[in-house]
C-alpha cells in the first residue's frame, strides 16, 4: 500500500467511469417502480417505559494497561494510501477493495488498495445533492442523499447489495415524512432499522417511530411507535435481535435516557444507567454509551455486558475525544494525546480486558476519524489540517496484531 494517488489520474478515472467503462458494479433502480412496501401497515404499537436508573461500577484506574503504537512516516508509507487534496472518510473494507466517501466529489468511490485509484460509484440524483450518512453490514451498503447541504429537504435512502451489484431506494421523505436530520439507521442480519421523527410547531413531537425493513424483500414494518410526548427516538444500534435506542427531548435539553428493546419478543428490557447517557453503540453482548450529553465531549463511557449483567465505566484517554463506538471486541475513540492538540490518535479499549492501545500518528496537525476493526485490521482515515490549499488525507489499514505486538508501554496524555 505504498502507492500515492495522483490527482490527474483520479480525474481521468472519474471521466473514465462516467463514460460507462465501469459498468456491472451497480444498477440503480428508479424509486417510481422499486420502493419499499407501505410502512404504515403494522400490528398495534407498543408502549415505551423509562428504564430503571442504577449506578454502574467503576474499575480502579491502575487496572488499565496502556500502550502506544507510533504510526511514523515509515509506517504511513507501508500501511496507508495518500489522497492529495481530497478528504476521504467512512472507509469500508469489502475484501480486496475499499468503499469510501469523498468529500470534494460528494460521492462514494471504490478504491483499489494496490494502486490507490478512485472509481466513483454513483452520481447524486439531486442537483445540489449532499451525502449525509453511510451505513454498512456486508453485503448491504446504505447511504442517504439529500437535496441540499443543510439536510432539511428531500432525501433518498439508497441500499446496495454488494454481492449482485443491485441498488434501490429503500426509503425517502415521501414515505416517512421525516427530514433527513431526524433519520437514523442501523443494519443487522439483513434488516434495516430506521428511526424517524416528525415535529409540530414549537418543537412539539408529532411522531417518533422505528421501522424494520427486510432488505431482501423491501417490506417495511412499523416496529415501535413511541407515544411519549417529551422524548423522541434518535440514535439506534442493532445487534443479535436487540435495539439500543437514545431518547431525546425535542428542544436543546439534556438527553433523558437510553432504552433496550427485544425485537423478537417485542418487549422493553430495563437497562441500568446513570444520567447523562447518549450515543449508544451495540455489538452483542456488549453495549456502550458515553456518559455525557449528546453534543458534549465525552470523558468516560459505560460498557454493559448483557450476558453477565456487569456494567463498568471506562475513562477516556487523551483530550478532545469523539464519541466511542463498538467494533469487533473493542471500544474505539479518536482523541488527542501527547503535546500536540490535533486529533492525532485512534484509541482502542479492549472490551474483555483492561488493555488500552493508542495508535498515535507521528506527524503534526492531523485529524483522525472513522476508525473500525474489520477482518483483523484497524481501518481509519486521517487528514492534514495545516493548510487548505495543500493537504492530503490518508486511508490506513494496519493489522491489529501488529498494533498490539509492536506497541510501547504507556500513553502520553
Amino acid at each position: 500500500m505504498r502507492t500515492k494517488i495522483n490527482l490527474f489520474i483520479s480525474a481521468l478515472m472519474f471521466l473514465f467511469v462516467g463514460a460507462g467503462c465501469f459498468t456491472g458494479i451497480l444498477q440503480t433502480e428508479s424509486i417510481s417502480h422499486k420502493t419499499v412496501s407501505d410502512p404504515t401497515s403494522t400490528e398495534p404499537p407498543l408502549t415505551t417505559k423509562i428504564p430503571i436508573l442504577n449506578p454502574t461500577n467503576t474499575p480502579d484506574s491502575d487496572i488499565e494497561k496502556k500502550f502506544t503504537y507510533i504510526l511514523d512516516q515509515e509506517e504511513i508509507n507501508q500501511y496507508c494510501l495518500e489522497f492529495p487534496m481530497l478528504t476521504i472518510y467512512e472507509a469500508k473494507d469489502i475484501g480486496g477493495q475499499f468503499y469510501v466517501g469523498v468529500l470534494e466529489h460528494n460521492n462514494i468511490s471504490l478504491v483499489s488498495p494496490e494502486t490507490g485509484d478512485l472509481y466513483p460509484i454513483f452520481t447524486p440524483e439531486f442537483s445540489q445533492g449532499h451525502l449525509l450518512m453511510i451505513d454498512y453490514e456486508y453485503p448491504w451498503y446504505g447511504y442517504i442523499m439529500v437535496d441540499s447541504p443543510n439536510g432539511l429537504g428531500e432525501w433518498n435512502f439508497h441500499i446496495v447489495n454488494l454481492e449482485d451489484g443491485s441498488e434501490t431506494i429503500i426509503a425517502n421523505r415521501e414515505l416517512y415524512n421525516s427530514i433527513p436530520l431526524h433519520v437514523y439507521s442501523s443494519i443487522d442480519s439483513g434488516i434495516l432499522y430506521l428511526s424517524t421523527s416528525t415535529f409540530e410547531d414549537n418543537f412539539v413531537i408529532d411522531s417518533s417511530r422505528v421501522y424494520a425493513i427486510d432488505l431482501n424483500t423491501n417490506k417495511a414494518t412499523l416496529l415501535i411507535d413511541n407515544p411519549e410526548t417529551d422524548t423522541f427516538m434518535s440514535v439506534i444500534s442493532a445487534s443479535n435481535g436487540y435495539l439500543l435506542i437514545e431518547n431525546d427531548p425535542p428542544k436543546d435539553q439534556p438527553t433523558l435516557h437510553l432504552s433496550l428493546f427485544d425485537i423478537a419478543n417485542k418487549a422493553w428490557i430495563d437497562l441500568q444507567q446513570e444520567y447523562p447517557a447518549s450515543m449508544p453503540s451495540m455489538e452483542y453482548p456488549y453495549l456502550i454509551w458515553k456518559n455525557s450529553n449528546r453534543f458534549e465531549e465525552p470523558f468516560s463511557f459505560t460498557v454493559f455486558n448483557m450476558e453477565t449483567g456487569v456494567s463498568v465505566v471506562r475513562e477516556i484517554t487523551g483530550r478532545d475525544a469523539y464519541d466511542p463506538i463498538i467494533s469487533n471486541g473493542f471500544a474505539i475513540v479518536q482523541a488527542s494525546t501527547g503535546k500536540d492538540r490535533s486529533l492525532n490518535s485512534v484509541i482502542l479499549y479492549s472490551l474483555d480486558g483492561w488493555e488500552v492501545y493508542a495508535i498515535r500518528i507521528g506527524i503534526d496537525n492531523v485529524f483522525a476519524a472513522d476508525a473500525t476493526i474489520d477482518r483483523g485490521n484497524v481501518i481509519f482515515n486521517f487528514r492534514e489540517i495545516a493548510s487548505v490549499s495543500d493537504f492530503s488525507s490518508y486511508l490506513c489499514k494496519i493489522p491489529l496484531e501488529t498494533v498490539i505486538s509492536e506497541s510501547l508501554v504507556g500513553i502520553e496524555e
